[in-house]
């Protein structure tokens, strides 16, 4: 259990060095295609933690925290331009429910992972991704 805080670390530190780079990427490969990437990229980060293995569960952290790091700031960029009613409207929206999620997504995980386990737990992140990819490759 003296490493269960390296993999958040992990995560928190691939994020960042993702989001100085964002930018850049965004503008050089566009925001739905870097969209598409970033969620392929941390469904194999999530497939290295079904594993069960120390190492490649760090590993898998890394690569989801820079899957995910352009992911969030696109979805907000989108939510302000796509918008019907205002821009203000629609970040307001998805800023909300990011928050949400962010307080209840812990707690929902916690739950799962007694229920069933924690690997199980990882596993229904990976499928939200999944869904995630799916759902807007279709957009």
């Amino acid at each position: 259990m003296a490493t269960a805080g390296f993999g958040y670390a992990i995560f928190s530190a691939a994020m960042t060095l993702g989001r100085f780079n964002g930018d850049y990427l965004t503008n050089r490969l566009g925001a739905k295609k870097l969209m598409n990437y970033g969620l392929v990229i941390a469904i194999i980060g999530f497939s290295f933690l079904l594993l069960e293995n120390i190492p490649l569960s760090l590993l898998g952290f890394a690569i989801i925290g820079f899957g995910y790091s352009t992911v969030v700031p696109i979805l907000f960029a989108e939510s302000a331009r796509k918008s019907k009613k205002s821009p203000a409207l629609g970040l307001a929206s998805v800023a909300t429910l990011g928050y949400t999620g962010f307080l209840l997504g812990p707690v929902i995980m916690g739950w799962i992972a007694e229920w069933q386990s924690l690997t199980f737990s990882f596993g229904m992140l990976l499928l939200i991704t999944v869904i995630a990819l799916i759902t807007h490759l279709k957009s």
